[in-house]
């Protein structure tokens, strides 16, 4: 043992008191990193998975590009995953309470869209064939039912 570790060490039996309180500090700001490293992770997770609840789980949007290039998309390596959808177009809506909105968008889902677009469903199931529909649930009754 050389003549610093000495030193030290007799430094150390003779501030018990200073010896431990450092050595608790030490400790607990360890803790305190910890906690607040957990809490930002904990935090980034919350938000990302209330973003995905509201707006869906992607990443990019291609508003109306031609089939070609959705599955030069899908080829692409860096690409994980590659939904779209058909937008078929608008519909005017009878009854409607909004005049702001007086219309039905319509567009055309495949499976795997679904998973990926943030549509829940309030009752019912998912429609099984082209014939079957999704109504909103801000839709008027008698829209929906005629």
């Amino acid at each position: 043992m050389n003549v610093f570790h000495k030193v030290a060490l007799q430094g150390l039996r003779r501030n018990r008191t200073r010896t431990f309180v450092t050595v608790v500090g030490v400790a607990l700001s360890a803790a305190l990193i910890t906690a607040v490293a957990t809490f930002v992770v904990s935090l980034q997770t919350y938000m990302v998975n209330g973003a995905i609840a509201k707006y869906g789980d992607w990443q990019v949007a291609f508003v109306d590009v031609d089939p070609p290039f959705v599955q030069e998309q899908a080829k692409d390596p860096r690409v994980a995953k590659v939904v779209s959808f058909e937008n078929i177009g608008y519909a005017m809506l009878d009854g409607g309470k909004n005049p702001d909105k007086p219309y039905w968008f319509i567009a055309g889902f495949r499976d795997e869209a679904y998973s990926a677009l943030p549509l829940q469903l309030l009752s019912g199931r998912l429609p099984e064939n082209g014939t079957e529909v999704l109504v909103p649930a801000h839709a008027p009754p008698t829209a929906a039912s005629g």
